[in-house]
């Protein structure tokens, strides 16, 4: 019998965040915009197309990140202004070994408001924290274990739904709910500053929580 925790297909959804944003937010929870690029490219044109994608969003400021990274590698913050042909270039080349890519668009509510990150054991939500990441502030993390509640609230009912969600994982005819899983939200769809825009950020596997309590 398999011996990896937890299953594959559990690992396999959270590793790949491009299709699990689509998939959760046709089920109805609010993820953020993004432009996904399943392949990187090869060549000056194929690079100059991503750019014409990523201009045409009118975003003002793009945080790109490789998938299948982890502890933020790769995680950039290019503005408009510097979005062209040798910069993007120059960031694939960067992390070419990174099969694909995440470019989300900045949102000022992460400078703003809490990054709130609620932590599950055995599929039920135990506690919680709020981060404002270096990336987003300019200056060193910041750290709460006392969100506010309203928020909190918010996020942990979008939370459970996701939960429910899940791949499920059967043995011997019984549903096993993910050992522990992060899930991260963050503020706010539509580069408002309204805690009503609260939206999921990303799902981490049991290995990144690193945050105890």
């Amino acid at each position: 019998s398999s011996k990896l925790w937890p299953r594959w297909k559990t690992q396999n959804f959270i590793y790949n965040k491009g299709d699990y944003a689509k998939f959760l937010s046709k089920n109805g929870i609010p993820v953020a915009p993004a432009v996904q690029v399943k392949k990187p490219p090869k060549t000056k044109k194929q690079t100059q197309t991503i750019v014409n994608r990523l201009k045409k969003t009118g975003w003002e400021s793009i945080i790109a990140k490789p998938e299948l990274s982890a502890w933020s590698i790769g995680i950039e913050k290019i503005d408009q202004d510097d979005l062209n042909v040798n910069r993007l270039g120059q960031y694939f080349k960067d992390y070419r070994q990174y099969p694909r890519f995440i470019f989300q668009q900045a949102l000022r509510g992460f400078a703003k408001k809490w990054e709130i990150r609620l932590f599950y054991f055995n599929g039920k939500f135990k506690y919680a924290i709020g981060n404002k990441a270096a990336i987003a502030t300019g200056r060193d993390e910041i750290i709460t274990y006392k969100p506010p509640q309203k928020d909190l609230d918010r996020v942990v009912r979008m939370g459970n739904k996701i939960m429910k969600l899940f791949p499920k994982t059967i043995i011997g005819g019984k549903k096993i709910e993910p050992t522990m899983i992060r899930m991260d939200f963050g503020c706010c769809l539509n580069n408002s500053l309204d805690s009503k825009d609260y939206f999921l950020n990303e799902i981490e596997n049991q290995a990144a929580n690193y945050f105890a309590r």
